[in-house]
């Protein structure tokens, strides 16, 4: 994975005067966030240049621009693209490449969940292959979390869903699409709210019910404490046909060790 992270210079500096204009490479992995203050309405030509030449091989690309950028893409960029990741932004003009199965959307920090970027052709296109969703989303104690669309707007179009995570918070509704997803096998949840994580009854009763309802989940656990990069992480991890959630902990600024593997909930976590 190549991380390119910059909000002040655009791509220009990073590609004219790191890269000298040349990229004799092809990535499979790019993460790229170039949002700058006060250029917002401007293509950064540079950027689209950059991200066409590498357009074939990219297999993971986590992108953050701005709309212009993402406008002046071609429809045909990216033909392998499997996992996606960016902003509503993002999602609204790239998600439709057929080769994705898994999107990570990151709504944070947006007012509500921008679900609803499709109609509903595009919506039944873009979403039934989806595999792996992850969904940031803003905190219902922040302003801007009100009005956000529940789950349940675009559950009806997750048929191949194997594995979701909320990321942020949940609505009490969320909850209830959860067995009605005919694929789903692991849910995981990770408040950034402190007050908003379940006690453990809580999450007995509502793993209890998911696990009656439906036939194919297998594995659900919760965030405890608080949320981010390394350090050590809890889990309360539920599995069908045990009593109780045990608990879970890793701590990821180590290394692990060659007889571990992180679950993939973590990779895709990046925790």
């Amino acid at each position: 994975m190549i991380n390119i992270i910059d909000t002040s210079s655009g791509f220009y500096f990073l590609s004219n005067v790191l890269l000298e204009g040349n990229f004799p490479f092809h990535l499979k992995s790019l993460n790229i966030s170039i949002l700058v203050p006060g250029r917002a309405n401007v293509c950064d030509q540079d950027l689209v240049h950059f991200l066409i030449q590498q357009s074939d091989s990219l297999i993971e690309l986590s992108l953050h621009c701005n709309e212009q950028t993402l406008l002046s893409l071609p429809p045909d960029s990216f033909p392998n693209l499997v996992t996606l990741g960016g902003s509503s932004l993002t999602m609204k003009y790239l998600a439709n490449r057929p080769s994705i199965r898994e999107l990570n959307w990151n709504s944070l920090g947006k007012p509500g969940l921008d679900l609803i970027l499709w109609d509903e052709r595009q919506m039944q296109q873009i979403l039934s292959p989806i595999e792996s969703l992850t969904i940031g989303i803003v905190p219902l104690s922040h302003p801007n979390a009100r009005g956000r669309q529940p789950l349940s707007a675009i559950s009806p179009y997750l048929n191949s869903l194997r594995q979701l995570i909320l990321v942020g918070d949940f609505l009490p509704e969320d909850f209830d699409e959860i067995p009605r997803l005919p694929q789903l096998e692991y849910f995981f949840v990770a408040c950034l709210d402190k007050k908003r994580i379940l006690p453990r009854p809580l999450q007995r009763g509502f793993v209890y019910q998911w696990f009656s309802a439906s036939q194919t989940l297998t594995e659900v656990a919760f965030l405890k404490g608080s949320y981010g990069w390394g350090g050590n992480k809890t889990f309360r991890r539920w599995r069908r046909d045990e009593e109780s959630g045990e608990i879970w902990r890793m701590d990821m600024g180590a290394e692990p060790k060659n007889d571990e593997t992180p679950h993939p909930i973590l990779t895709q976590l990046g925790l």
